[in-house]
Parts: structure tokens; C-alpha cells; sequence
């Protein structure tokens, strides 16, 4: 089970990219909107103890390596309190301007994006990026999406 406790709560329509954020090292998905067609989605989540889920998060996210990564982005807040050891920092990955189905369409191609990273040899041994994220789970999520 996916770290997030309340990921039986999320939108359907990107329910499948949150639990693949939350296998990454690190990445503990919070909350989490699809924007129901009309907002974009957002996903904020805590970056805890690594940022290897991070540094993967935010490579397959990227313009360089993604057809709409200029679009989508990271972005980052601050809160006032200190709890269990963390500073508050939450991240939310968004949309950008996408709403609807085209927004849905680039989550999955982005949940896409990711198993291909983490099953690119290459990338993960020229970043020492050994994630014990079950290889069953994105390859499925993956065939899903083809």
C-alpha cells in the first residue's frame, strides 16, 4: 500500500499518478484536487527524510523531458508550524492552465513518463537512483496507459 492516508479519497482521474508520487522515495502525497474540468489539477505533497523521489518527480516534469512540461509545474509553500521534525515546506504539482480531459490525458502521459524513467537502466544506475517501488505497479500502470 502506498504511503497517503487518504488516497482512497482521491478524484478518480489521477488517482493512479498520486499513488505512483507516493511510491517515490520521500514523496508523501497531502491532498490533492483534479479540478473537476473546470480548475487544474493539483496534487501538494511533503518531501520527508530523501529527495530522490523529488529529483525523479521533478526530472520527468520537466520541459527538456516532457512534452508538457512547460506547462505543469512544481511549486512550493511555507507554513507556520513545526511538526514531526519537518520543516513545513508543501509542494503542489499542478496543471497550469489545462483543465478537463486534456489535463487528465497529460496526468496519465506524465504517470507514463515516470515508469519510463525508473525503468530506463541508464538513468537510474548514472543517478544511483535505486527505488524499491514495485516494478509490477508502474509496469501496469504503464500497459494501462498504452
Amino acid at each position: 500500500m502506498p504511503r497517503g492516508e487518504n488516497i482512497q479519497e482521491i478524484d478518480k482521474e489521477i488517482k493512479e499518478l498520486c499513488e505512483v508520487m507516493n511510491y517515490l522515495p520521500g514523496i508523501e502525497v497531502t491532498c490533492s484536487t483534479s479540478g473537476e474540468n473546470v480548475r487544474p489539477i493539483n496534487i501538494w505533497f511533503h518531501v520527508k527524510n530523501t529527495n530522490v523521489g523529488l529529483f525523479v518527480l521533478t526530472r520527468c516534469s520537466d520541459r527538456r523531458y516532457w512534452v508538457s512540461g512547460g506547462i505543469w509545474s512544481i511549486e512550493l509553500s511555507v507554513g507556520d508550524m513545526f511538526e514531526d521534525n519537518h520543516l513545513p515546506i508543501t509542494y503542489c504539482l499542478n496543471s497550469g492552465n489545462i483543465v478537463g480531459e486534456e489535463a487528465y490525458g497529460q496526468a496519465k502521459c506524465l504517470l507514463n513518463n515516470i515508469s519510463r524513467h525508473l525503468s530506463h537502466e541508464g538513468f537510474t544506475r548514472g543517478f544511483n537512483i535505486n527505488i524499491q517501488t514495485p516494478r509490477k505497479v508502474l509496469i501496469e500502470k504503464r500497459n494501462d496507459i498504452s
